[in-house]
């Protein structure tokens, strides 16, 4: 089912659109292209949508490839400061031999201890895909996600966008392996 939010000019018609929209994250990837230009969206719930298009006759190359671990530094660091105050409250308590406050602290540090997994679980195993124009290269990105399931879905709508390029005369490298390359084994959906 594609997504029918990917906008377009109206004298465009979709030749190929997939799309992930899901309603457990923050984000959806809608993908299209028509008879000139390849369509890249992602919609984000608390920050718009990013929609990008690139003509068909100015890309030279698309490379498709898994992302290299970037994990994500600032919200670490976020984590961390936040989890530090209930880290020191929680040693005062058990100084004190306070129990009860103790024991919330300690669910409050484990509740930032695990958003920092989250976190991090959410940026790894995600596909990019590199598009070589004539002037530059753009590197696009499939969302964030915590479910290993979509995030093979998602390399699943980049390499059935590359399949097509590659009818359309566009060179496509897929640099992803097979779907064991994210350790997860690709469901029919």
């Amino acid at each position: 089912m594609a997504n029918d939010r990917l906008q377009t000019a109206d004298t465009e018609q979709l030749l190929f659109k997939e799309a992930n929209p899901t309603f457990h994250r923050s984000s959806d990837l809608s993908v299209g292209v028509s008879e000139k230009a390849l369509h890249w969206e992602t919609r984000r719930l608390f920050g718009g949508a990013k929609r990008l298009s690139f003509a068909l006759s100015d890309i030279k190359e698309i490379v498709i490839r898994p992302v290299l671990l970037r994990p994500p530094w600032v919200r670490l660091a976020a984590c961390t400061i936040w989890a530090i105050f209930p880290g020191l409250q929680l040693i005062g308590y058990l100084q004190e031999g306070r129990k009860g406050p103790a024991v919330l602290m300690a669910l409050v540090l484990i509740g930032f201890c695990r958003m920092g997994w989250y976190l991090v679980q959410a940026v790894k195993d995600r596909t990019e895909i590199e598009i070589v124009l004539s002037r530059q290269s753009v590197i696009l990105e499939t969302p964030e996600d915590d479910y290993a399931d979509e995030k093979i879905f998602d390399q699943k709508i980049v390499r059935e966008l590359g399949d097509y390029l590659r009818t359309r005369g566009i060179r496509v490298i897929d640099q992803t392996g097979d779907e064991s390359s994210l350790g997860v084994s690709r469901q029919p959906r």
